[in-house]
């Protein structure tokens, strides 16, 4: 079963060398990121790897819980129920704190 892995920040130096790294390995990759047209081009410049790059645009910082589980529901395999790993390559919190 290939592995899947969150990368949030996946658009900056470190990030997109983590998910490249990560790719390389057959790892399924979140990418995630604020900018659209960087994650598609990130996702494009690693398609010969034999993992695979799912962008996924969003700003962790301004998310709620619900939200942060929605999309993650909506993004990983059907047989999964959460990330295998999760790396946070990004400069500001995951998301809000709960009230």
């Amino acid at each position: 079963m290939t592995k899947v892995c969150v990368v949030t920040g996946a658009t900056g130096a470190l990030g997109s060398a983590i998910v490249a790294a990560l790719v390389q390995e057959d790892y399924l990759v979140l990418a995630c990121g604020r900018n659209h047209k960087r994650l598609e081009r990130l996702a494009d410049s690693l398609w010969h790897h034999a993992g695979e790059v799912c962008p996924w645009v969003a700003n962790l910082s301004t998310f709620s819980h619900t939200t942060l589980r929605q999309d993650l529901s909506r993004l990983l395999p059907p047989s999964r129920v959460a990330p295998d790993v999760l790396v946070c390559a990004h400069g500001a919190p995951p998301c809000s704190r709960p009230t």
